[in-house]
């Protein structure tokens, strides 16, 4: 078949988007705007870092989040699901749903069929440090290489007993695993909304409340402003959490210090009060604390619980495991190539295409990071 140059496309890339709307009318209804490179051997394989993912089920287990960056925690991807020979498949978008001018056979292909199907969903996937014992159980590939899979220990039963299958009696123990967990909007809402109230209570005593009082310079510490002396409306409550200032005692002009205490609410209703809480007030970062977590409901009807948490101990792990996934590379794209063999289909485009889509890509400095094995 004739190779496609995406470049000569590119003309047509607003026409396309136009064709990419109609479909997705298609697929949703009328209503949808209301819903919710190369193979690089000195690293571990894409795809085996693509299959490094964990889920949350209805066994509780103990996590750590592991952001990318505080002020961007997670990472997000678009991907698609496909049938082959009755057996499903996900493939990565490499244009974001039509957000980047590159080549792709998930857009390409659901516009060429007129599938609706094919279009993708956005996905949100964080690194997850699971804090549980897992066996180091060795495995054999189908071409004879040896490798090792991680099997995690389901402890001991209330007499003491093992509760791990009898083959794994001497195999190799090792703490914490390193996975990635990939989330619709949904389950993340869920999470978010959980992290938020866990970061109002107070890390100390986990029962007080953290009540910010009021607001001083960080220099000399003279008071600005006290919610005690007065009620603060709300437009200055962000001024004071969010501009810089001057003090009038010293001079000093920069973001004010926050001045907190620990309060617990006594009673119930029009009676309830608050009371003074513990005398070692400390806020609390969602990603600062163990979690455990498990979920609820069944099939496409689950929820995220957060059943407990605590502030994380300073463990004696690998430091590959305390590290964010770079997930630049094996997430932000798909070569051309593998995206036609996960989808079963031909790949229509050139070499030139896919040296466009690796030079897109290859621009993102987190490309270059180094890999640690781990153990």
């Amino acid at each position: 078949m004739d190779k496609v140059n995406f470049s000569k496309m590119l003309g047509d890339f607003n026409d396309r988007n136009r064709q990419r709307k109609q479909l997705t009318d298609k697929k949703y209804g009328k209503s949808s705007n209301d819903r919710g490179g190369r193979e690089d051997f000195s690293k571990p394989s894409k795809l085996s870092m693509r299959m490094k993912y964990w889920r949350p089920s209805e066994t509780v287990t103990r996590i750590r989040l592991i952001p990318q960056s505080s002020e961007v925690p997670f990472y997000s991807f678009f991907q698609s699901w496909v049938k082959v020979n009755g057996r499903s498949r996900t493939v990565i978008c490499n244009d974001r749903n039509g957000e980047l001018e590159v080549p792709c056979l998930v857009s390409y292909y659901a516009l060429k069929d007129e599938n609706p199907g094919l279009l993708p969903s956005k996905k949100e996937v964080i690194t997850v440090q699971v804090l549980e014992d897992f066996h180091k159980i060795e495995q054999t590939s189908n071409a004879g290489n040896q490798y090792f899979k991680y099997v995690r220990s389901l402890g001991v039963n209330r007499f003491g007993h093992s509760q791990d299958p009898p083959e794994y009696k001497d195999a190799e123990k090792v703490f914490g695993q390193k996975y990635h967990w990939s989330m619709g909007g949904g389950h993340r809402r869920q999470l978010e909304a959980q992290l938020e109230e866990i970061t109002e209570h107070c890390g100390s005593c986990k029962d007080g409340f953290i009540s910010v009082y009021a607001y001083a310079c960080a220099e000399c510490g003279d008071v600005v402003a006290s919610h005690k002396d007065r009620d603060l409306p709300e437009e200055e409550i962000f001024f004071l959490r969010n501009e810089k200032v001057k003090c009038h005692s010293c001079d000093h002009e920069g973001a004010l210090a926050q001045m907190t205490e620990c309060v617990h609410k006594k009673g119930f209703g029009s009676s309830a009060e608050w009371v003074d809480g513990c005398d070692n007030p400390k806020k609390v970062s969602p990603w600062d604390v163990e979690l455990i977590i498990s979920t609820t409901g069944e099939g496409n009807a689950t929820s995220i619980v957060i059943n407990d948490w605590s502030i994380a101990e300073e463990r004696d792990i690998k430091e590959w495991l305390t590290t964010p996934f770079d997930f630049d590379y094996f997430f932000g794209y798909m070569d051309l190539d593998e995206q036609g063999r996960a989808m079963g289909k031909d790949n229509p485009f050139d070499e030139a295409s896919q040296k466009l889509l690796e030079d897109h890509f290859s621009m993102s400095a987190s490309a270059e990071k180094q890999f640690v094995e781990p153990y």
